[in-house]
């Protein structure tokens, strides 16, 4: 193959050598408007989660310059997150389309899209030693398996999960630049700079370098008769550069988030396990994600609750899941360099590329101890790397044709439960009422879960189900601070004081109120309303002084207070 013309030695896209250019990207056309008219129905839906303070409620990237503030720090209110790249896209979006979810939604399924063909390009060239129809079918089907994974309805449904799919992209671009891309200094300065722009997307881009390295490997490992310590020179003299300029566009990344926030990266162990917890944390979480990736059509939601604290103990299902994490890892590592095996490198290449998210550092984000968009970039690397599979050369043709008729239904078997669970989960993922009753029917105890469906109730306007649901919280032995809290203030706007005194009860025995600063002012502020709409003034102060001073600047309790001051205090 050669290169075409001029100092980059870019490679050609289409493999003249080998033919079927038309077919090829026929199929990718193909499987590219299969995949958008699957998908098509989240382009119907609205703001979920934090959507809305993202991108509707709040000011931070509607109004006048305050993104320039929001792009490096606060966004959102995080503390932990570096994403600028993906607040500065955001910011074009809400300005671009006025805060309509709709829009935002199709860009999401168009960088899906972006996504797939990446994929495919990279299984074309991870298929160059098929026969010319295979490795165009394989690039293909790749394509469609990435493309429809039930994984993917996460992201793909919530506008916030954009950072995902950026992310992903550039990490892809990466791949597909450091494959096509000749000339070794114009590669590591091309890949360097697309994984500096990924990490400014999202932190799981950490991952690059080591599925770069895994990749390679399998790629350009197809000598079998060559020596491990030639074949570990030979890629750093390929790769050496590269990842040379990757480790200084990583520490450039590091003083920039430095600099501009801080460096918090957040609290360690901050579930409060020791180390062999965290350690079986670690290795439940990393076949959870595994399972998810071949068989992902049981167990989807938007929330996976957990407690913690079972990782503290020896339970046989947990052992379980630390000997198969153990085996897999120490096993494929082997295999991958002593045997070159290729099924080993797609188990390394899932691994290296699910670090980030598996909580090998042991640092707390939320409750929720996966989420499907996670195994993200994780999918993308191992379906663009399938077609580097080859069935055994010592097979006769009839087994292998045995094989291909086996596998051929389960295949299909697979694609039609994956379209089925996108068209019935898709509209889950609509509104918040859906998303949340949907969770709230998996985990009903979950206080998460609780809290956000009575928030999507109030937010909605739907008060009889809001009031059904008071209904059921007041009745249940589990406490939910701030379902109680939520409910007291839709009572007391609805001028509804005996029901709003039922919810601030409730809240008085939470032990939140000694822990939780904000949520002890906010009990006082709707008691001193409540107080007030019921005529005692007198019972309202006191009340009232409290709010401000668990609040301070509150102005909705500065405001009270003021009203039931004497004039001049």
């Amino acid at each position: 193959m050669k290169a075409w013309p001029g100092s980059l030695g870019v490679m050609p896209l289409v493999n003249e050598e080998a033919g079927g250019g038309r077919l090829r990207w026929c199929l990718y056309t193909i499987v590219l408007v299969a995949v958008a008219v699957i998908f098509w129905p989240v382009v119907h839906g609205g703001f979920v989660w934090d959507d809305w303070p993202s991108f509707h409620d709040k000011p931070w990237l509607t109004q006048g310059d305050l993104w320039l503030s929001y792009v490096f720090k606060g966004f959102n209110s995080w503390t932990f997150y570096f994403r600028p790249l993906g607040v500065l896209i955001f910011t074009i979006e809400v300005r671009l389309f006025h805060s309509m979810p709709g829009p935002m939604h199709l860009v999401s399924l168009v960088m899906h899209l972006v996504d797939v063909l990446l994929v495919g390009l990279l299984a074309w060239s991870a298929g160059k030693w098929s026969k010319p129809v295979p490795r165009t079918l394989q690039a293909a089907f790749a394509m469609a398996l990435y493309g429809l994974h039930p994984l993917l309805i996460e992201p793909l449904s919530w506008i916030g999960c954009q950072f995902d799919l950026i992310a992903t992209m550039l990490m892809l671009g990466a791949l597909v630049v450091d494959g096509r891309v000749a000339n070794r200094y114009w590669r590591a300065s091309a890949v360097s700079a697309l994984f500096f722009l990924a990490a400014c997307a999202k932190e799981s881009a950490a991952a690059l370098p080591l599925i770069l390295v895994v990749w390679n490997w399998l790629f350009h490992g197809r000598d079998f008769s060559v020596a491990l310590v030639t074949k570990v020179r030979k890629q750093w003299r390929r790769d050496g550069l590269t990842l040379i300029g990757m480790c200084v566009a990583g520490l450039a990344y590091l003083e920039l988030r430095r600099a501009l926030m801080g460096g918090s990266l957040g609290q360690f162990n901050a579930n409060g396990l020791p180390a062999f917890g965290w350690f079986q944390e670690a290795c439940y979480t990393y076949i959870r994600y595994l399972r998810g990736m071949v068989w992902p059509m049981a167990g989807m939601g938007p929330v996976h609750p957990l407690d913690y604290s079972q990782f503290a103990r020896v339970y046989p299902v947990l052992v379980w899941h630390d000997a198969a994490a153990l085996i897999l890892v120490v096993t494929s590592l082997w295999l991958c360099l002593r045997t070159r095996s290729v099924l080993a490198g797609l188990v390394l290449l899932a691994t290296v590329a699910l670090l980030p998210v598996i909580h090998v550092i042991p640092i707390e984000f939320e409750t929720s101890y996966y989420h499907e968009r996670y195994a993200m970039t994780a999918l993308a690397v191992v379906c663009a790397a399938l077609p580097m599979l080859q069935l055994p050369t010592l097979w006769s043709e009839r087994r292998r044709n045995l094989l291909l008729m086996a596998t051929i239904p389960a295949v299909f078997l697979w694609f039609a439960l994956a379209i089925i669970g996108i068209r019935v989960t898709v509209p889950r993922w609509a509104n918040d009422v859906s998303l949340w009753s949907w969770a709230y029917g998996q985990y009903p105890l979950n206080s998460q879960t609780r809290d956000n469906l009575t928030h999507a109730y109030i937010h909605a306007g739907d008060q009889e189900k809001a009031l059904a649901l008071e209904a059921q919280l007041l009745a249940s032995p589990l406490s939910c601070s701030n379902c109680m809290v939520q409910l007291a203030r839709m009572n007391l706007d609805d001028g509804d004081t005996a029901r709003a005194a039922a919810a601030l009860g409730r809240l008085r025995q939470s032990p939140l109120l000694a822990k939780d600063r904000d949520l002890c002012g906010q009990y006082y502020l709707l008691t001193g309303r409540m107080l007030l709409m019921r005529g005692n003034r007198a019972d309202a102060r006191p009340v009232l002084e409290q709010a401000v001073r668990f609040l301070g600047e509150n102005k909705e309790a500065r405001s009270l207070l003021r009203m039931v001051s004497p004039a001049g205090s």
